[in-house]
């Protein structure tokens, strides 16, 4: 029976240490969120909601009166081409990141035009109800603006990044070292080596490391809110 009641007692250590460890992780992945993402995330979320509405009813308000003609052979899009379209869209504005200085991951702000005008035509053809669709499509920018900010977040740590190693390489810095040493002058030298020093210890600053596994479950949250909207949507 003691043996029994040991062998119970390490099942029930290592169930409450993977609970602890799971709940840590947790709470790092929420931590770099707040400190890293949640400002520019809400901004984005904010700037696609708008976009969003403004899309949807401009578009609904042309359908009303007639600018626009329903076509009856186009399709209206359904959940499963929706979570299709939703995970390469947040693989590609993500992946977008890794380009350092251009941030092109803000062109997916754009994308919430193309929801608007898709959820519309769901509400023209009477697939979906005009309440569900806005509310839908709000939830959607919010997942879609999460990816967004990822994928800045990672521009911006691969532009440190860049900088980093660019400075490592053969600069000017070199040069100049070059010909002070062929000119022997040792005071030169010394200025020189303390200034790089300087600059190296500055530069360490850009050697950041990147969170990939915090970016990808990110992501893969930002997915499955987009999802939550589309599904919304098609009620």
């Amino acid at each position: 029976m003691e043996i029994k009641e040991k062998q119970q007692i390490k099942k029930d250590t290592r169930k409450i240490q993977v609970n602890i460890d799971a709940g840590n992780f947790i709470s790092k992945i929420i931590s770099f969120y707040k400190n890293n993402i949640a400002k520019i995330h809400i901004v984005i979320a904010i700037i696609c909601a708008l976009l969003f509405l403004v899309t949807f009813f401009g578009e609904l308000f042309k359908y009303k009166n007639g600018e626009i003609t329903v076509n009856n052979s186009r399709n209206v899009f359904s959940l499963l081409s929706s979570i299709k379209d939703n995970a390469f869209y947040s693989f590609v504005v993500i992946l977008a990141g890794i380009t350092p200085y251009f941030y092109l991951s803000a062109i997916g702000i754009f994308y919430s035009a193309f929801i608007a005008e898709r959820f519309t035509y769901r509400c023209v053809v009477g697939a979906s109800l005009t309440f569900t669709s806005v509310v839908g499509g709000i939830v959607y920018c919010i997942g879609s603006s999460l990816c967004i900010a990822i994928g800045l977040y990672l521009c911006y740590l691969s532009s440190k990044k860049r900088k980093y190693y660019n400075k490592l390489g053969y600069t000017f810095d070199d040069i100049k070292a070059s010909f002070y040493d062929l000119k022997k002058d040792q005071a030169k030298i010394d200025e020189f080596n303390k200034e790089r020093k300087e600059k190296m210890e500055r530069n360490e600053k850009n050697n950041v490391k990147i969170p990939y596994i915090y970016i990808i479950i990110l992501g893969f949250v930002g997915f499955v809110i987009e999802t939550i909207g589309a599904l919304i949507a098609v009620i």
